[in-house]
């Protein structure tokens, strides 16, 4: 009896195992290139400022676990908070605030844009090739139909991550002040924020 007993439980824990949905790591991952020798534009004017970006005509390529698209026609754009110093390699921290934006596409976003969110920090760090910015706290909105294009549930639409744009100085426009320059390499990554936290 002790036997039979064992075994039904066995198989019940076997079936619940293989019943239960296992948790998926639904990544959306936004990454700028330059298909013809283009690049994105940044700039910094120093002290408490925020620092901007733009990727400009740069495409867009956006996957996931399940699928992948380009974006013809989306600018991934930023405004970081506002600035305090930095030390060592870190030449200045930027509070919460600003907004970073993946505009609408052509043909799969809706007006509302492909990703909307903020930052809750960041930072301009020097590297050996130029600057990078750098923020692990990304909060956002991603747009539904995206979501379904890369065969991802349409639910929840709020997502966070991280966020990183290697930058390579060059002269200011019109002589301005500060850092400026341009960028080919960016990434966006943000997974779905668990209900618990929403």
């Amino acid at each position: 009896m002790r036997k039979k007993l064992l075994v039904v439980l066995s198989v019940l824990v076997f079936t619940v195992m293989f019943a239960v949905p296992k948790a998926h790591a639904d990544t959306v991952d936004f990454a700028p290139f330059s298909a013809e020798g283009e690049s994105g534009t940044w700039s910094w004017a120093g002290g408490s400022s925020s620092l901007f970006g733009d990727s400009g005509n740069l495409y867009i390529w956006v996957s996931s676990t399940y699928g992948s698209s380009t974006l013809n026609g989306s600018v991934l754009s930023w405004v970081s908070g506002a600035a305090s110093p930095g030390s060592g390699n870190v030449v200045a921290n930027f509070g919460p605030g600003g907004s970073i934006d993946v505009s609408q596409d052509s043909s799969i976003c809706g007006a509302s844009g492909c990703f909307s969110g903020t930052f809750t920090g960041g930072q301009i760090l020097t590297t050996g090739y130029g600057y990078q910015f750098s923020s692990n706290f990304v909060n956002g909105t991603l747009d539904a139909s995206l979501l379904a294009a890369l065969g991802l549930p349409t639910t929840p639409t709020e997502y966070n991550g991280v966020f990183f744009a290697n930058l390579v100085t060059g002269t200011c426009p019109d002589g301005g002040q500060g850092l400026c320059g341009t960028f080919t390499s960016a990434d966006l990554s943000v997974n779905p924020v668990p209900s618990r936290e929403r």
